[in-house]
C-alpha cells in the first residue's frame, strides 16, 4: 500500500456524516482508542475507532458510554 492510499484511507475513516457536527474528539482506555461526539440536531452520536456505538440524549452520557464500552471491551 502506497502512502497516498493509506492517507486517503484514514481521511475517508474520520469524515462525519452528513448532517452532523462535531462536538468533541478524545481517546478512550488503555490503548488510547480514538473516540468522537457528534451532534445531530438534539441528539448526540459516539463512535469509537470510526465505527457508530450508539445515540445520546447528552453529551454526558455519550461521554461515560463511551469509557464504558472501552472498559467493557478491555480496549
Amino acid at each position: 500500500m502506497k502512502f497516498k492510499e493509506l492517507r486517503q484511507k484514514l481521511n475517508e475513516a474520520a469524515k462525519i456524516p452528513s448532517g452532523e457536527k462535531k462536538v468533541k474528539e478524545f481517546t478512550v482506555g488503555k490503548s488510547k482508542t480514538p473516540a468522537m461526539i457528534t451532534k445531530k440536531g438534539s441528539k448526540f452520536v459516539v463512535y469509537i475507532d470510526g465505527d457508530k456505538l450508539d445515540v445520546f440524549k447528552s453529551e454526558g452520557d455519550a461521554v461515560k458510554a463511551a469509557n464504558d464500552f472501552a472498559k467493557l471491551m478491555g480496549k
